[in-house]
């Protein structure tokens, strides 16, 4: 969340602390800490993301209302001083990873690490957003298994197990030739220049699909 400066070119009103009677820094103290860097007195943050974009502030708590029957008192989160990235006019970030700080471990014990959301298309359809079960049964939701990595922590990961096109498995080739024609690709998506890069699972191939995340069953 942005405030004070070098803020993005955001459509909403920067957020200023002064003004909220909820507001704190979180002190180099904190166990909440003990994970970021400690300057004087305060608690200080600094993110980089995949695409090279870079936030940096201070860590504080304040209290997070998502609706007027849902408030999460001391929510955990990083008042940003300094951001430059490719985030165009957003306005802040939502972590729905497995790290901590993230608001899916952050409203455990209110909605059991479960989410779910649909991605609108860019022609300016509606999506959403949703915490918790919310009285759905699970069963009839097909899952995958979620997967996790020591040096990426955070991260949900799949694994892709096979590719068919038509009806030949590609499992098992070590290289697999396609020719200069038009083909239909149910998926789209390209190679990696490094192995060792990550490969992300685009919001473009989840757009108008409901997509949902059990993160305690490890499932999405």
């Amino acid at each position: 969340m942005p405030c004070v400066s070098h803020c993005y070119d955001q459509q909403e009103p920067i957020f200023d602390p002064s003004s909220s009677s909820s507001y704190s820094n979180v002190s180099c103290s904190s166990a909440q800490c003990s994970q970021n860097i400690k300057i004087g007195s305060t608690c200080f943050y600094r993110v980089r993301y995949g695409d090279g974009s870079i936030t940096e502030g201070f860590v504080a708590k304040e209290r997070l209302t998502l609706s007027s029957a849902d408030a999460l008192d001391c929510f955990l989160f990083g008042c940003g001083h300094y951001n430059n990235g490719l985030f165009g006019r957003t306005a802040r970030l939502l972590g729905l990873g497995w790290a901590s700080e993230s608001l899916v471990s952050q409203t455990v014990q209110k909605y059991g690490s479960f989410f779910s959301f649909c991605l609108p298309t860019l022609s300016g359809s509606t999506g959403f957003l949703s915490f918790g079960s919310n009285g759905g049964n699970p069963n009839s939701i097909k899952f995958t298994n979620l997967g996790q990595n020591v040096h990426h922590p955070s991260y949900y990961y799949i694994d892709i197990v096979d590719i068919r096109e038509g009806s030949q498995n590609l499992n098992g080739y070590s290289t697999v030739y396609i020719p200069k024609i038009t083909f239909l690709f149910c998926l789209a998506f390209t190679g990696n220049s490094d192995d060792n890069q990550i490969a992300i699972h685009g919001n473009y191939q989840q757009q108008k699909y409901q997509v949902v995340y059990d993160v305690a069953g490890g499932r999405p």
